[in-house]
């Protein structure tokens, strides 16, 4: 067996450390809202502050990479709104750069975006860092690729003008996904829906589908052996091939308009995905010697839906917040949709996992951590102002560091128990 050398050895696992410890991206580096870090149970207090950043406004989440936190917020600039992308000093939250993604955006002032509880105007977008750049994909639909160092502007695509965009009702708040050299949205008119873009220029390399968007960030997986980029649109749940660019499957769902923000989850070859007047659904992909197909393997009622913040799955089961009227933290079965316990809330949470325990972050900006268990709801901690505003986004979790934001401020947690 060929040896190592010690210090290229040494080089590798600080390196493959650094890279795990990175959020690079909507719910994480696999997109799946999982870290595989462990942290510290907080005091009854609540947990150690690290810094705290005021005048945010939007619905987006911090993205992590190396030393910078980014994120989308809405900051006036010569009495415009102007959609703006920030990044931090992920150890002090001093602000590094700003860049204007789009100024006056046309659904900004969207009233049903706003009237979350009087939550304000802004971007539900977060941005995607890869190979030292930082790509946003903003509420009118700009697709931005910007220096990680410097935020100055690389290249742009406005999707709405170059590829007969469809928004939807209140403008877009998907996420960019990159893989490999390519970065990938969806949004486009007849024929290409989906786009892919080379990531170092911005060039189309690809265009594909016709459909109708909602809120979802696409998701990409290999199931059956097949690396693919799975989305959850209005009338459809599919699969497309980052091989061939070609639908693998296909499956209709009767979700409800504008109402589908959460992003798929897989388990195997199982799908899940949420609606707010439909339901919660898991749906098993196929492969036989004609090709893929889908099948709908169960569905729950909207008490038991987790269309808001997206759930995490683990070891055969989902945990997260369900409901839409009547609101829980719930863990169920992928395969069955049988609910294995449930606990109460008094309204919408996104949830990570790190390590074994969950991490929910409430609408009102609680924080309450819960042992990740499937045969009993155990509580380990919980802190109810942990931040101000309203949050409809999902946590970050980098080197023992906690990020959550509102449409108010940015706050980080230090977890690591040092």
């Amino acid at each position: 067996m060929k040896r190592i050398p010690r210090v290229t050895a040494i080089l590798f696992l600080t390196v493959t450390a650094a890279m795990a410890a990175d959020w690079p991206q909507y719910r994480g580096l696999n997109q799946d809202g999982i870290s595989t870090e462990k942290l510290d149970v907080w005091p009854p207090a609540g947990p150690k502050l690290v810094w705290k950043v005021e005048n945010f406004s939007g619905w987006g989440s911090f993205a992590v990479s190396g030393d910078k936190v980014f994120t989308l917020i809405d900051r006036e600039n010569k009495g415009a709104s102007s959609e703006t992308c920030i990044a931090l000093d992920a150890a002090t939250g001093k602000e590094l750069w700003a860049a204007e993604i789009a100024q006056g955006a046309k659904f900004f002032k969207n009233t049903d975006h706003a009237s979350w509880e009087k939550g304000g105007y802004g971007p539900g977008s977060t941005p995607t860092v890869n190979d030292g750049k930082v790509y946003v994909y903003s509420i009118d639909m700009n697709l931005c690729c910007l220096d990680a160092q410097t935020g100055k502007e690389l290249w742009r695509v406005d999707v709405l003008k170059a590829h007969a965009g469809i928004p939807t009702w209140f403008g877009n708040t998907e996420s960019p996904v990159v893989e490999g050299d390519e970065v990938i949205v969806a949004g486009g008119g007849a024929g290409q829906f989906v786009l892919g873009f080379n990531k170092n220029t911005g060039k189309v390399v690809w265009k594909t589908e016709d459909a109708i968007n909602l809120q979802s960030t696409p998701l990409v997986a290999t199931i059956h052996g097949e690396r693919q980029v799975i989305f959850y649109l209005k009338n459809d749940l599919m699969g497309i091939s980052l091989k061939d660019h070609k639908t693998l499957w296909r499956s209709p769902v009767a979700w409800h308009n504008g109402h589908g923000a959460m992003q798929p989850v897989v388990f195997e070859d199982k799908v899940y995905i949420g609606s707010a007047t439909e339901g919660t659904g898991g749906y098993q992909v196929i492969k036989e010697e004609g090709g893929f197909y889908s099948k709908r393997l169960w569905m729950n009622g909207t008490i038991d839906s987790g269309f808001f913040g997206t759930v995490v799955s683990k070891d055969g089961y989902l945990y997260g917040q369900m409901g839409v009227y009547i609101f829980d933290y719930e863990c169920i079965e992928f395969t069955t949709g049988k609910v294995m316990w449930k606990k109460g809330v008094p309204g919408y949470a996104s949830v990570i996992l790190v390590g074994d325990k969950l991490v929910f972050l409430s609408e009102k900006g609680g924080l309450v951590l819960v042992e990740q268990k499937h045969g009993e709801y155990k509580e380990l901690a919980r802190f109810d102002k942990a931040i101000a505003g309203k949050c409809y986004s999902t946590p970050a979790f980098s080197n023992g560091r906690l990020y959550i934001r509102s449409n108010k401020e940015g706050i980080c947690y230090d977890l690591s128990g040092k």
